[in-house]
């Protein structure tokens, strides 16, 4: 029997006959559960795409550029239709290789390189072009369903100016085999999202954004003062950096943010758990410059703490404030309360000015 199965391994990995048995013409939806669009794009690159009978899965599935996730790929011969004998299919997608890629801009994301085959090098050095594994990372299967967990899988840190705070990046998993002859097999790839944002935020606290004006000049500055309010149990330590950012009706990030450390001026701090015995309040203070854009512009100044939310669209998972840039000859209204204090000094200073010119003139006569 073994020596059967070996043939028919043989035949397979000669031949290649099973392979266009799994290519998946119909992906799905993107929208409905399943992928659809990177098959589209990718095209027929490491086999053809597939995501019925294997699967990825990211933990965090988003956080910041240049953040760590939790990889879990898993090939599951029950859902394949049983086409391949199961010694074989356990073989064949036993062998992966990752990389990210950016469907924005329609291309790998290259961090260092672009491919990652951790069976190979486990500590995740990127490689480029993409290599055949050596060895498994599926290691362990047990009724015909096989699953390897990466630890600590790197997140492109990407950079560029417009990236979006929610945009999506795509690691995909390439499953292909060694030949015995050299060289490999292509099999079937499947992709998992991974949502980027540009900070760390949490709905279920209330944060409050305070600036000095909604309104200003390009290229002035306004203060902002942001109030975090912990619950009892918090650890205060997890939400004192407070990320503050610009962005633009688009979504995209104006500039670059500003990280602000924040202090807690209200609770207090069990020593030994380092957690609030009651509610609290963090407070941090930053000085904001203007994006020198064309007046009339509207603004949001995002502001956040805490831990990971995957997404952003336009509100939601974040705190924001809605802000305008002005003409330089419209008066921001940050001058004018300036310009109302001025006057009501200068008011009181010729009122009081004005009796004491009276109390000479009194005394002069008399």
């Amino acid at each position: 029997m073994q020596s059967k199965v070996a043939a028919i391994i043989v035949a397979v990995l000669i031949t290649g006959t099973f392979v266009d048995v799994f290519a998946d013409s119909d992906h799905g939806d993107h929208y409905n559960g399943g992928h659809g669009a990177p098959g589209d794009v990718l095209g027929n690159f490491c086999g053809a795409y597939n995501d019925t009978f294997i699967s990825l899965d990211l933990h965090p599935a988003g956080g910041l550029p240049g953040d760590k996730t939790f990889v879990k790929v898993t090939a599951d011969y029950n859902k394949s239709g049983g086409i391949l004998p199961q010694p074989i299919f356990e073989f064949m997608y036993s062998y992966v290789t990752f990389a990210w890629y950016r469907p924005s801009t329609g291309s790998w994301i290259a961090n260092g390189g672009v491919w990652y085959s951790p069976a190979d090098d486990p500590s995740l050095t990127p490689v480029s072009p993409r290599p055949i594994p050596g060895a498994p990372l599926i290691a362990t299967w047990t009724n015909g369903v096989g699953t390897a967990t990466v630890s600590n899988f790197p997140v492109p840190n990407i950079t560029v100016d417009n990236l979006l705070p929610g945009e999506e990046i795509w690691l995909v998993a390439c499953f292909a085999h060694p030949m015995p002859g050299g060289g490999g097999m292509d099999m079937n790839y499947t992709v998992a999202e991974y949502q980027v944002s540009i900070c760390h935020t949490e709905r279920d606290r209330i944060i409050e954004i305070i600036p000095s004006a909604t309104q200003g000049l390009p290229g002035g500055s306004i203060g902002v003062t942001v109030n975090v309010y912990l619950n009892e149990g918090d650890r205060p330590g997890g939400w004192s950096l407070i990320r503050l950012a610009w962005i633009d009706s688009t979504g995209n990030l104006v500039g670059s943010h500003q990280d602000v450390v924040a202090t807690l001026i209200a609770g207090t701090v069990d020593p030994n758990t380092g957690r609030l015995t009651e509610p609290g309040q963090l407070q941090a203070t930053a000085t904001l410059i203007v994006p020198n854009l064309p007046p009339g512009t509207h603004l949001t100044i995002l502001a956040c703490s805490g831990h990971p939310m995957p997404f952003y669209d336009g509100t939601n998972g974040y705190h924001s404030l809605d802000f305008e840039i002005m003409s330089f000859n419209v008066v921001p209204e940050v001058l004018i309360g300036s310009i109302g204090l001025i006057g009501a000094a200068l008011g009181s200073f010729l009122l009081y000015a004005r009796k004491g010119i009276k109390s000479i003139d009194r005394r002069t006569v008399q």
